[in-house]
């Protein structure tokens, strides 16, 4: 299995032939033949090969020319005037003179009297209104036209169940088929309760299945007097 490496060419031998090491170290290090570098080299030139690896060394398969370096793109000197300025300029501002401190300060006061003037009777205007002066929004009320469009398209027996639903809520709705079902479970124990016999009942007839006959007690005595 092949792979790329990197190899410094340390001498060349009079057949043409090339020793070398990997680039920045002592090993691996090996020879190899001088046709395999079909461009000009020398001592020292770090390329970047293709080598097998095997296990009595490493044998170079492959040499490729090394890629030429860029060169610097040109660039622009800026030469500016050629005197020394420095970075950073100041420059004073002379103070007024002439100026009258008390006028000023007089000024001042009229234009602060008046600002707040102002701004009192600004604050008066954007006073908060009271709860009453406020418009009060509109009630919605909801509408039954399609409730009573959805009523009118339903079959005579569910008529009533979504009336109740619309009305009191689907809460009543299962409440009143709740009370429904517990009638009828009602019903159906009374109706079961009544079709049952008493037990007093049942056992006057089993009473009854067990006494004989008289009048088979009668012929039974006869036979045997006869016999």
């Amino acid at each position: 299995m092949s792979r790329r490496i990197e190899i410094e060419l340390t001498s060349q031998r009079p057949d043409g032939s090339w020793t070398w090491r990997a680039a920045g170290a002592r090993e691996p290090k090996g020879e190899m033949a001088g046709d395999l570098i079909a461009f000009s080299a020398s001592v020292g030139d770090e390329l970047t090969v293709e080598a097998e690896f095997h296990m009595d060394g490493i044998e170079i398969i492959e040499a490729f020319e090394p890629k030429t370096k860029r060169p610097m793109p040109e660039t622009l000197e800026i030469l500016g005037s050629g005197r020394d300025q420095p970075l950073v300029t100041t420059q004073l501002v002379a103070n007024r003179k002439g100026r009258d401190r008390d006028g000023g300060r007089g000024d001042r006061r009229g234009r602060q009297d008046r600002r707040g003037r102002g701004e009192r009777q600004n604050r008066d205007r954007r006073e908060p209104r009271g709860e009453d002066d406020r418009p009060k929004a509109k009630r919605l009320r909801p509408g039954r036209a399609h409730r009573q469009a959805l009523i009118d398209g339903l079959p005579e027996e569910q008529k009533s169940v979504a009336e109740k639903m619309i009305r009191d809520g689907i809460s009543s709705v299962e409440q009143a088929l709740r009370d429904k079902r517990k009638k009828a479970r009602d019903a159906a124990k009374a109706d079961a309760k009544a079709k049952k016999p008493a037990p007093e009942a049942d056992a006057k007839v089993e009473d009854k299945a067990k006494e004989p006959a008289p009048q088979a007690d009668a012929e039974a005595e006869e036979a045997a007097h006869t016999a």
